[in-house]
């Protein structure tokens, strides 16, 4: 229910306008952030193709994902939930990935290599996004939708979803760093290896047991269960919230010594800082902390 009362209110909004007081218009996403909390929502918005990918959508997904990480406020957005718009043929789809139509254009070597570039590095700014993220799967997420999702910090599947990784049947490999992020997410090196190697199609729920994501409780609250976490992640405190991705994010990438050598520098400066003080305090007297960023 939550999350339909955003559809409704984006439904007329194609732009941000909340970033440092500069307006940006969207064509291929939307975004927003919920009247009471700190939560952003980011759709990918192309519905009469299934939310495939464009270099369009690449390029504003980078953009916001930009403006989250120079915000002054931290307070402003402390958690970003991506999802799909529904399609307008009335099915679901996080994205189908690569728009075969317009790909199918592409003629010149600088033209391919433009759409990789930039089906990579919208992906890869996904992943550095400094505040956490969250993957919301209703549906058809095939190609580059997955390696999106992957780049997320937490993915949250409905049952009848479909997750499929195609590229090998059609001569390629997931290259906006599916091949590389699904072995480090799925719990079994084995499973990556069969879902890309046979690009077979995998629901929810099957994804799920895999270790794709997590599991929603039926089809139609996957959005809703999404905001419930993004809304208690978004209750917590936001310097805190960002140096523990930074420092998961490294465990993930280096060797242990260097994480734990972050960890250590990350963590000291944080028990000096007003929120750290005003969780204490509100521990104390039992009610909700009021962080501020500082």
């Amino acid at each position: 229910r939550k999350f339909d009362s955003v559809s409704h209110q984006l439904a007329s909004r194609h732009y941000i306008s909340t970033f440092n007081g500069i307006e940006s218009k969207y064509e291929a996403i939307k975004v927003s952030i919920l009247p009471d909390n700190p939560v952003g929502i980011l759709q990918l918005n192309r519905p009469s193709r299934m939310n495939a990918f464009t270099e369009t959508m690449g390029e504003e997904i980078m953009d916001i994902v930009g403006r989250i990480n120079s915000m002054d406020d931290v307070n402003q957005m402390k958690c970003l939930v991506i999802t799909g718009c529904e399609a307008s043929n009335g099915k679901y789809a996080f994205s189908t990935g690569r728009d075969l139509k317009i790909s199918a254009q592409h003629t010149t070597q600088e033209q391919k290599d433009y759409y990789m570039s930039v089906a990579l590095q919208s992906v890869l700014s996904m992943k550095d996004c400094v505040i956490p993220t969250i993957a919301s799967i209703r549906g058809a997420t095939f190609g580059w939708g997955a390696e999106l999702a992957l780049a997320c910090d937490m993915r949250f599947l409905s049952p009848c979803s479909t997750i499929c990784f195609p590229e090998t049947a059609i001569g390629i490999f997931p290259g906006a760093a599916g091949a590389v992020f699904l072995p480090r997410v799925l719990p079994s090196c084995s499973a990556a290896r069969e879902m890309i190697f046979t690009s077979s199609r995998y629901t929810g729920q099957e994804a799920a047991e895999l270790g794709f994501g997590r599991l929603a409780q039926n089809e139609e609250n996957v959005n809703g269960h999404a905001i419930d976490i993004a809304v208690k992640i978004a209750s917590n405190a936001p310097l805190g919230l960002r140096q523990a991705k930074l420092v998961m994010n490294k465990s993930l990438t280096g060797n242990l010594e260097d994480a734990l050598e972050l960890s250590k520098k990350l963590r000291a400066p944080l028990s000096n800082t007003e929120d750290f003080q005003e969780g204490l305090r509100s521990f104390e007297e039992k009610r909700k902390p009021k962080f501020q960023g500082k």
